[in-house]
This record gives C-alpha cells, structure tokens and sequence, in this order.
C-alpha cells in the first residue's frame, strides 16, 4: 500500500489472519461498490476496510490545496498525513482502488 501510512507490522498481522471481525464485514459491504485492482492484494484490501478508524480518517481537498493541508497537518503533529488517491469523474457510489 505504497502510499497509505500504516503501522510497520500491520501487514504482518492480516497476513496472518489477525484483523477485526468488523474489517471483514467493512470490506464485505463495500466489495459491491468497489474496483480493486489486479495489483491491490487480498491483504491490502483487508487492511483498507480497517474498522479500527473511525469509519476512515479521510480529508478531501482541492488539488492546490493539498501541500498546505499536509504542512498544515504536520504543523500541528498529525501522525498520519499523505495524499493517497483522487477523486475523478465516475459511476456515483462507487471507488475504485489501484496502485500506478
């Protein structure tokens, strides 16, 4: 998950099988509005329906805005800041997941 900040040992836990109930049932609901790509593995997918996050901690701005959002975040000791997507045009309701 080349851009996502996780815990170093995060991947190690649900590569073993270790991930809350609630992150199985999370990526089950949202499979059906969701495109994964061929290179986005199972455990990828696993750890990005975290249900550990508060419903995932995400913060969309306009692209001219970011790099003062992230100086921002770090200013203020955010532990987590990175930009890992776009929003782009698509079929409303759903995402779409692909590492480039």
């Amino acid at each position: 998950m080349r851009e996502i900040p996780t815990l170093d040992f995060i991947r190690d836990l649900a590569q073993a099988g270790v991930a809350p109930d609630g992150s199985r049932r999370n990526l089950e609901y949202a499979a059906p509005h969701t495109r994964f790509g061929d290179d986005v593995a199972e455990v990828d997918q696993l750890i990005l329906s975290d249900a550990q996050t508060s419903g995932g901690l995400l913060i969309a701005v306009p692209p001219d805005l970011e790099s003062d959002l992230i100086a921002e975040l770090e200013r203020n000791g955010a532990p987590a800041r990175a930009a890992i997507g776009e929003l782009v045009p698509g079929e409303p309701g759903s995402i779409e997941v692909a590492y480039e």
